[in-house]
């Protein structure tokens, strides 16, 4: 039960903190996984790992970034690394799946639908931070 709880809880950070409370991205979100990662691991020091996605949720990888402007503008090349950089923590823990999981996760162009006046659901947000949630977990 607190696997499938987690899971959401990791994705809904992950969706609300693209749209409207970027804390809840870059910090809850990270801060989550960790404390589910020490609740499951031996080596609970290893769940401080996650905490890494701090800084990698909080730089950006929209038109004005500084990765998009190193990667000579280019969308998909800044989706792939940005999808790399955030299986930093994972690939520390031994899931090497994540650099090809999340690179793909990130290079999603979805669409969605309007779930207010001004914010949506957005498929691309979801499949990303689903992924996270399920590297996490498993």
């Amino acid at each position: 039960m607190i696997n499938i709880l987690t899971v959401i809880g990791i994705t809904f950070l992950g969706m609300f903190g693209g749209q409207m409370f970027k804390t809840s991205r870059r910090y809850f979100l990270p801060s989550l996984a960790t404390l589910y990662a020490a609740t499951k691991k031996k080596e609970k020091w290893k769940s401080s790992y996650y905490l890494l996605l701090m800084g990698v949720l909080s730089m950006g990888y929209g038109e004005n970034s500084k990765l998009r402007k190193l990667l000579g503008g280019s969308d998909f090349w800044t989706r792939i690394v940005y999808g790399l950089l955030v299986s930093i923590p994972f690939l520390a823990l031994g899931k090497w799946l994540a650099c090809i999981i999340l690179p793909i996760a990130w290079s999603i162009r979805a669409g969605g639908f309007q779930i207010t006046a001004t914010k949506d659901f957005l498929w691309e947000d979801f499949w990303r931070y689903f992924s996270i949630s399920i590297l996490v977990v498993c």
